[in-house]
């Protein structure tokens, strides 16, 4: 499978626009272009060009390439030429973003595995940016604590942990941690569908997605459980159940367990960061 970097000024115009199928239509486009542009074969009209040089269907060309000739990121020249936008002519002309990255989207043997890499790109900056919120949280912590047992080291600590008292302290800010990254199945279906989801269809929607990313490795999966009492009565399961918002109480070999959101890790990615010429 071939690798093909979008700019984020690209990713987020084509997710907005038309979401992941046209992400992964541009991205096939840019990865199969031979050169400057692709050019024509004969009679063969700018469609049925795009479809021999990629080798995708008839529909998903005819379907979304209108999108992109409309939004300027695919131009038919007058000689029956096709070119395809490369990420200068985007910073030029798409919705600027202050802070310029490269996002690597893998081309899969299907549009849909295409489809599923250009998804997975949210999953990755989300898992990622939760681990970097776990990671402060922790610091923070640390830091309260040192300051409680009276081992701060320097002033700017000291400052620091003045700050976080200030804006509820130790327990505020354990009451807000969480050791481990998870999303839920309507998390998933957020990050899918780039909107908010509220019902059992939601769910699992979200939770086929989520194991089409546990399936190609992209993701990693471990359950969250902890026992909560060492009876093992049905009555008292229901009374817990009743006591709480949200289920997820059973009965196991010790005790009752309670199992929160799965912890969700990261995969083999392609995405690495890449710094290369914009093309």
């Amino acid at each position: 499978m071939k690798t093909i970097l979008l700019s984020n000024i690209e990713y987020h115009y084509l997710l907005n626009v038309g979401g992941d199928p046209l992400i992964a239509l541009f991205a096939t486009f840019r990865c199969h272009k031979p050169g400057v542009v692709y050019e024509t074969e004969g009679k063969k009209g700018a469609l049925s060009l795009l479809r021999a040089r990629t080798g995708l269907s008839r529909a998903i060309v005819e379907k979304y390439t209108p999108l992109l000739i409309e939004h300027g990121l695919v131009d038919i020249h007058y000689n029956g030429n096709v070119a395809i936008r490369g990420r200068n002519w985007s910073r030029r002309n798409l919705p600027f973003i202050q802070y310029n990255k490269l996002i690597p989207i893998q081309i899969g043997p299907k549009f849909t595995d295409t489809q599923l890499y250009a998804a997975f790109v949210r999953v990755h900056s989300n898992i990622t940016e939760q681990k970097s919120r776990i990671g402060r949280k922790a610091e923070q912590i640390k830091l309260l604590k040192e300051k409680l047992n009276g081992t701060l080291k320097t002033q700017a600590d000291y400052k620091r942990s003045e700050r976080l008292l200030q804006q509820g302290g130790l327990k505020t800010i354990k009451s807000r941690y969480l050791s481990n990254s998870t999303i839920s199945n309507l998390g998933f279906y957020k990050l899918l569908k780039n909107e908010e989801g509220s019902t059992e269809n939601h769910k699992r929607i979200g939770h086929y997605f989520k194991k089409r990313l546990l399936k190609r490795g992209l993701i990693h999966q471990c359950r969250n459980v902890q026992r909560v009492s060492r009876l093992k009565s049905r009555v008292g399961l229901e009374e817990l159940v009743l006591s709480e918002s949200y289920g997820g109480f059973f009965i196991g070999k010790t005790g009752i367990y309670y199992e929160t959101s799965p912890r969700i890790e990261l995969g083999t990615s392609p995405l690495v960061g890449n710094k290369k010429k914009q093309v």
